[in-house]
């Protein structure tokens, strides 16, 4: 028989990017496994007004925190002609931690030749539990 079980989840903006370099935007905190052999999978969404110098976004899934093991492969969207004002940008990745209660997950992003400080709209990381 299946299990499910209502995932972990937060809204809650952490800071937004004030220039380039890689930013916690994002912290989901106290996801716990039922089962060692669970695995989460986890959305990270974010709506950003981008400075009009940045090149590119990297949205990342990250254990802990900025310095936390990367869990997700980069998200890397270029910036092609246009304006991102308000775009969305995801990340989608799965992670098997093994036997862990209160686990943090954290949603960064890195911005490409940024001049000055972009602006995190609204975001959400979700990580949903799969056995």
């Amino acid at each position: 028989m299946a299990r499910t079980a209502v995932p972990f989840f937060t809204t809650d903006v952490t800071a937004s990017p004030a220039g380039a370099g890689e930013t916690v935007i994002a912290t989901l905190h106290g996801c716990t496994v039922s089962y060692p052999s669970d695995r989460f999978v986890i959305e990270g969404f974010a709506n950003i007004t981008l400075d009009a110098n940045v090149t590119a976004i990297v949205l990342a899934v990250r254990r802990t925190d900025i310095s936390g093991t990367l869990v997700s492969d980069p998200a890397v969207t270029p910036k092609a002609a246009g304006d991102f004002t308000g775009a969305t940008f995801q990340v989608v990745c799965s992670d098997a931690p093994g036997d862990v209660a209160g686990l943090t997950y954290v949603l960064t992003a890195t911005l490409t030749a940024a001049g000055g400080a972009s602006t995190v709209n609204d975001v959400a990381l979700i990580a949903s539990l799969t056995s």
